[in-house]
This record gives structure tokens, C-alpha cells and sequence, in this order.
């Protein structure tokens, strides 16, 4: 007898009514969406194997949410300032927190305010933040609009610290493979931030980034 397995993805969504959408500014249509991966036996799902996905969207603005300090906040915030002060540290650049906050507000549409940059490059340099187990742990509350904004953040703090070579893009590549991105969604990304001219975002002299 021959045995047909997999493993196969089931999408759910349910109705949660209007609520107040802090990127709309107003009351808007909300579902709960869930992804989980099943074992399949001849395209049966038999055994829930992983929770891929569980965040609340706003039907309107398409923006996933997760609460945080009993509010509702786009899921995709606190890992774009995790990988600006990731990239920036890396660079030996955190000083330039300007810098990261106009990236954050450029790809967000939120203000960060330096204070609060500083401290996530406070953690990020003790080594108390593993970005890559940081994305995958974060990734079930993240649709793709806001894994895009993840991506734009990352290219953006790069484009505007060196110019990029392999080593660079490679980092950018395994935070997109840590949220189960394909490297072609990954160059997508990266040419249409390019052709919005990087959202206007400055680049740092040479005589800025110098140690």
C-alpha cells in the first residue's frame, strides 16, 4: 500500500466586528486571522503540527495588529526598531539615531522617538537580543504588508550606512528567511524601494561613519 503525506496550511478568519484601527484613525472592520500546519494522510489534515499565523487585521488598511500594554499596535513595529538598532550596531553606527527614527517613520508612518531607539540599541548591544530568533518568534503576528516593512527598515539603515556588498545583502537575506520569505519577495522589495527613490531617506557621509 502506498502512503500520500504532508503537511498542508489552513487559513481561518473570523469576524470580529468594528474597532478603532490606530492606522486609520477610526472605527474599521476587524478578523481574526490563524494559520496552523497540519500532518495530511491522503490530503486529510490529521495533527496540527505548528501555529504559523495569529494576529487581528484591519480589514481596511490590511495592517496586522497584536496587543501590547492592553492596546492594539502594528505588529510589525517592534521588530522594524529592533532590526534599525540590530543594523546600526552592526555598523558601529548607533550615535545615528536620527537617522533610524526617519527610517521608522518613513516606512511605518509612526514617530520614534530617539529615547526610545536608544534603548532598543542599549539591548541589542548588551547581546541580550537575538535578531534572528526575535523574527521567528514574532513571525506568527506578521502578515506581509508588515514583513514588506520589515524588509524596506533593514535595506534602508543599510543603503544609508555603506554601500551594499554580498555580506550586506546576505544579512538582510536571513532576516527575510526568518519570516519565511522567499528571496524573490526579498529583491521585489528592495527594486521598489529603489525606485521611490529610498523614501527620501538621506544617506551618512563618509566622514560620518567613520569610528
Amino acid at each position: 500500500m502506498i502512503f500520500i503525506f504532508g503537511e498542508r496550511i489552513k487559513r481561518e478568519s473570523v469576524s470580529l466586528g468594528e474597532q478603532p484601527c490606530p492606522v486609520c484613525q477610526t472605527l474599521k472592520p476587524f478578523q481574526r486571522v490563524k494559520e496552523t500546519n497540519y500532518f495530511c494522510l491522503f490530503g486529510i489534515r490529521l495533527l496540527p503540527l505548528e501555529k504559523i499565523a495569529d494576529y487581528h487585521a484591519c480589514e481596511y488598511c490590511e495592517n496586522a495588529f497584536c496587543e501590547r500594554d492592553g492596546r492594539l499596535e502594528p505588529s510589525q513595529l517592534a521588530m522594524t526598531k529592533r532590526v534599525i538598532a540590530y543594523i546600526l550596531v552592526g555598523y558601529g553606527l548607533q550615535e545615528h539615531q536620527a537617522l533610524g527614527c526617519d527610517v521608522y517613520n518613513k516606512v511605518t508612518g509612526f514617530d520614534l522617538s530617539p529615547a526610545g531607539l536608544a534603548e532598543e540599541i542599549r539591548l541589542v548591544a548588551s547581546n541580550k537580543a537575538d535578531m534572528i530568533e526575535a523574527l521567528k518568534q514574532h513571525n506568527r503576528y506578521l502578515n506581509t504588508r508588515g514583513k514588506q516593512q520589515i524588509i524596506e527598515a533593514a535595506f534602508l539603515v543599510t543603503h544609508a550606512c555603506c554601500e551594499i556588498q554580498y555580506e550586506d545583502r546576505l544579512r538582510i537575506n536571513l532576516m527575510a528567511n526568518a519570516m519565511d520569505l522567499p528571496i524573490a519577495f526579498v529583491t521585489a522589495t528592495i527594486d521598489q524601494v529603489r525606485k521611490q527613490g529610498c523614501y527620501g531617506v538621506h544617506r551618512l557621509l563618509p566622514t560620518q561613519t567613520q569610528a
